[in-house]
């Protein structure tokens, strides 16, 4: 690519991609673009430069379940992409030789700790991402300059990617929350599904179009039920249960 081109993205972005860092990510609610844009920078690197891009999330079974067709979309979406990139249906590659990794976290842990010469390495979904996941892969992306880019919809407090990149960040990290209304192109299929959920659960319309960390809902059995502390009888029996949905 001989001439500089625009790329658009949403604005709060902007701060992500820009200057050096380590990790970069963006977590918040559906319809804000983060994946699609996420897989867009990893082509535009990719192009710059020959790189090698693992694309990871905790639990990936086959290809169809990685972020092999988001990339595939984001190529499709810019012209000199497209004629730069070829694809199959488990690999992408770069005229320059840049390649792209599809991996499952949870189940490889060893293939993971062996996969050396990665650039950036992005996790979708980094919500799932376990406290022992995170401390295997960390260490394996060690090109220098290597980054970690990440993007997820937050779901509990107690989740060891809240922790690590919410409640205390890395100093040499570029986060921001990105929602529906960062979005400039949110398109009004959305929208309309957006408002639907407002009317029916506030709860539950925070946690899946404002980011927020789930909290009380319609759909939980004890909502808004208070919990004490209680002294049992002498002789009382306890009975302890169960019921998970999935």
């Amino acid at each position: 690519m001989s001439e500089l081109v625009r790329v658009k993205i949403p604005k709060k972005l902007t701060a992500v991609f820009s200057g050096a860092a380590r990790y970069r990510g963006a977590y918040g609610g559906r319809g804000s673009g983060k994946s699609f844009t996420f897989a867009k920078m990893t082509a535009i690197r990719g192009m710059a430069k020959p790189i090698r891009i693992l694309c990871a999330r905790e639990f990936q079974n086959s290809i169809k379940e990685s972020v092999h067709h988001e990339i595939i979309k984001a190529i499709e979406s810019e012209p000199w992409l497209n004629d730069f990139y070829e694809w199959g249906e488990s690999y992408i590659r770069g005229k320059n030789g840049t390649e792209y990794i599809f991996k499952g976290l949870r189940n490889n842990y060893k293939e993971i700790k062996s996969t050396a010469d990665i650039d950036i390495c992005w996790i979708e979904e980094a919500e799932a991402v376990s406290e022992k996941s995170w401390q295997v892969l960390i260490p394996t992306i060690r090109n220098a300059g290597s980054e970690i880019w990440l993007t997820w919809n937050p779901e509990s407090e107690d989740s060891a990617t809240h922790q690590r990149f919410i409640v205390s960040p890395p100093e040499n990290s570029r986060i921001v929350k990105l929602n529906y209304a960062d979005n400039p192109w949110f398109p009004a299929e959305l929208e309309e599904e957006r408002q639907n959920d407002l009317r029916r659960d506030l709860g539950l319309y925070m946690h899946i179009w404002e980011g927020e960390v789930k909290s009380n809902t319609d759909a939980q059995v004890f909502k808004n039920v208070e919990v004490r502390e209680i002294s049992p009888s002498p002789g009382t029996e306890f009975l302890f249960g169960a019921d998970w949905g999935y």
